[in-house]
């Protein structure tokens, strides 16, 4: 009972679409990136203006994060058990095939043709003849059994591979990589660099790495003007600093507490005529927030307001996303398989009948046969 329930094909059909609505949900709602990164922050402030009160109930239930969830990996090895178990069925049946079996099914005339004919006819289509003089058997054997098997094989494969990229693979995005610089990737041991000058992106063996985006990165200093540095800061919460790096994923914001002023960053759109990023600085004072100056960043000392004056210097970002997928060794050949499964099962389906002569008329059993003028 559990052996026939286990290699169901409503079983099978249930899983995959459980899998396929799973999928439907995972490509409907924005998927989670990975937590502290720029791309984290971005993305809980859009599904937060998206779906407002609801947001933390869903993300509660998981489906901003469907393919990495516990009930995912639950269908994928529920499918990958039903799978193997009739995968055992089929090479039971194919190994039983290869001897003549007795037919389950009622026989049927097969007028117009005598025995020897429909031996011929059928051998010339590439069946095989097996059996005694009394009883015949026409198949494909062993192709027409290979075939299902490839299929379920190649399946088997792709969803162990797929098992293993969810259990012990990752996927990081949304990375911020300076030039020069060469970035671990958290909780992994992996790393990835930026060269200097080229932007080409490099990495560890065994991952896949690839630069999304490509920004501005901003070294921000200001001085009095005796020349000394003025403390800056990002946020009423934060430390002061001598200088800032800022990445330009988004607007940043600095302010010059000392000398009243608020500082504005604004990446603009990358032309090709020119080498750097063109970057906007809007200056603000405080309290009244009127703007009193506007300029481009430029690598030398800045505008002055009053006794400070801002200095810049800029580099470039890279927005990286990072993979580690361990199965794809094993999701790759299952494809495959998969795919040469389903072409010949398409091609050369297996069909299986039997043959006999019963007072001079011939008789025949199992699946129709168009090569014998039946279905035609």
């Amino acid at each position: 009972m559990v052996w026939q329930a286990g290699t169901s094909a409503g079983l099978v059909a249930a899983l995959l679409l459980s899998l396929a609505v799973a999928l439907i949900v995972a490509g409907w709602l924005p998927q989670a990136p990975g937590e502290g990164t720029a791309a984290y922050a971005k993305w809980r402030s859009q599904v937060q203006a998206q779906f407002g009160p609801a947001t933390g109930a869903m993300q509660a239930l998981g489906l901003f994060s469907v393919v990495q969830s516990p009930g995912f990996r639950l269908l994928l090895s529920l499918l990958a058990g039903c799978l193997v178990l009739r995968l055992a069925e089929l090479v039971s049946a194919a190994w039983r095939g290869r001897r003549p079996l007795q037919p389950a099914v009622a026989w049927r005339p097969l007028p117009g043709l005598s025995l020897e004919e429909a031996k011929e006819r059928l051998r010339a289509h590439h069946y095989r003849i097996a059996g005694q003089p009394l009883l015949l058997q026409a198949d494909r054997w062993p192709w027409a059994d290979t075939w299902p098997l490839l299929v379920h094989l190649g399946a088997v494969g792709l969803m162990a591979g797929m098992l293993m990229a969810h259990v012990f693979g990752w996927h990081l995005e949304g990375l911020v990589v300076r030039s020069g610089e060469t970035l671990a990737l958290p909780g992994t041991d992996a790393w990835v660099t930026l060269a200097e000058g080229t932007g080409r992106l490099t990495h560890s063996d065994g991952i896949v790495a690839y630069v999304e985006q490509r920004g501005p990165t901003v070294l921000a200093r200001a001085v009095d003007s005796a020349g000394s540095l003025l403390a800056l800061q990002q946020s009423a919460e934060s430390e002061p600093a001598n200088e800032l790096v800022l990445d330009l994923v988004e607007d940043q914001f600095f302010a010059v507490p000392e000398a009243g002023l608020v500082v504005r960053l604004v990446a603009q759109p990358h032309r090709p005529e020119i080498d750097i990023m063109p970057v906007v600085v809007q200056v603000y004072e405080t309290p009244s927030g009127r703007l009193i100056g506007e300029s481009q960043l430029a690598d030398q000392a800045g505008p002055t307001f009053g006794e400070a004056t801002l200095l810049f210097s800029q580099t470039s970002y890279g927005l990286v996303s990072a993979t580690s997928n361990p199965g794809r060794w094993l999701a790759i050949p299952g494809t495959c398989l998969l795919t040469a499964g389903a072409l010949g099962t398409a091609l050369d389906p297996r069909r299986r009948l039997w043959l006999r002569e019963v007072a001079g008329e011939l008789q025949t059993a199992g699946r129709s046969s168009p090569e014998l003028g039946e279905g035609v």
